[in-house]
């Protein structure tokens, strides 16, 4: 069974996200991605059918087919983003599928709508992110089958299936721990553009850069990095991160 797979390309079946995680294990041998050191890339035994069959009816909803993949033929919890996807069985805490979720958006929009945060309508909890925030998947509602960061009324839509979700955390931590041979290339002084031929154009979603004239922090998609510019456009500090974080 192959449920579709994310924008990436990369196909959402158990033969390739396990040898994905197996390499981002082999990789991360110190557990630097945020949360290995818990869920430590093992993943819980598959969800037998019939248990599927009976959440949905308790619940009266219809899981995702990626996210009932899974559970059902990779594992039900384990090694994933944060501190690692959280078995079906801890899937209704704080949550409350058999309501809409209220909540509408694109990617990395903030939301339509206010709810209890003690009893998300329409999502089910995948997982734990530290500090009060969760990623839920959204099993009821317009916004059906989306992963949503919830936190304190800034929640927002992190990716449109969950799939993607996971995914793009499998490849972001093999694409950063390959590439910082890159980062220890850049020195005090280099211009923005040589910067630019070693990580690329792109910047990470929520560029925090300041105003023009200011010196100014820039950041890479996987890059586990900061990098501070002057004014002229040249490199005045680099934060290299020990850890690597989720993709945001």
């Amino acid at each position: 069974m192959d449920p579709g797979a994310p924008d990436s390309g990369i196909p959402f079946d158990a033969t390739t996200i396990t040898a994905l995680v197996d390499e981002l294990r082999r990789l991360d041998g110190r557990l630097r991605v945020f949360g290995a050191a818990l869920h430590r890339y093992q993943f819980a035994a598959p969800l037998p059918e019939a248990d599927l069959v009976a959440f949905e009816s308790q619940h009266d909803v219809s899981l995702p087919n990626d996210y009932r993949y899974f559970i059902s033929h990779i594992g039900n919890g384990g090694a994933g983003p944060n501190y690692g996807v959280k078995p079906l069985e801890h899937a209704t805490r704080a949550c409350d599928p058999s309501q809409p979720f209220p909540s509408t958006g694109n990617l990395f929009e903030n939301p339509i709508g206010t709810f209890d945060y003690c009893n998300i309508p329409g999502a089910i909890w995948l997982s734990d992110n530290g500090c009060g925030t969760t990623d839920n998947l959204i099993v009821n509602g317009a916004a059906y089958g989306c992963v949503w960061t919830v936190l304190d009324e800034r929640d927002y839509c992190c990716a449109t299936t969950f799939a993607e979700w996971y995914t793009r955390w499998v490849m972001s931590g093999i694409n950063t721990i390959r590439r910082e041979p890159l980062i220890r290339r850049i020195r005090k002084g280099m211009t923005l553009d040589a910067v630019r031929e070693l990580l690329g154009t792109e910047l990470v979603a929520h560029d925090p850069r300041r105003t023009l004239g200011e010196d100014y922090w820039l950041a890479f998609p996987d890059c586990n990095a900061y990098f501070k510019f002057s004014r002229t456009d040249r490199v005045l500090e680099i934060d290299h991160k020990s850890h690597i974080i989720s993709p945001r």
